[in-house]
């Protein structure tokens, strides 16, 4: 049974961002995001922070997956992914690390 993995995932930028681009970001993964028990996908399941210069950002995550090593790879591919169809140059926005934080057992 799957386990609801939180993931935070550490960005940085060449310039400052603002908060409603990185959300516009972590709104644009293809992760599905985990259902609340009336059914509907959970809006608590992704939060946003950004740094006071405004050159690095942290996405924090929940995501459903067997254990933190697919929740990871899951995420990281998504952020990438995300930050290649964003509107930042090659170079301009990186991940820096990807870190499971804890894990929920839904059974």
């Amino acid at each position: 049974m799957p386990v609801l993995h939180r993931v935070d995932v550490v960005l940085s930028f060449s310039a400052p961002v603002a908060v409603e681009e990185v959300e516009r970001l972590g709104a644009d993964l293809e992760l599905p995001l985990p259902r609340l028990a009336t059914g509907e996908p959970d809006p608590g399941a992704r939060d946003v922070r950004v740094d006071e210069d405004g050159e690095g950002a942290d996405l924090v995550l929940l995501v459903e997956a067997e254990d933190d090593v697919e929740a990871r790879e899951a995420v990281e591919r998504a952020v990438t992914d995300a930050l290649a169809r964003g509107p930042w140059d090659e170079d301009a926005a990186r991940v820096e690390l990807v870190r499971s934080t804890a894990a929920y057992d839904l059974s």
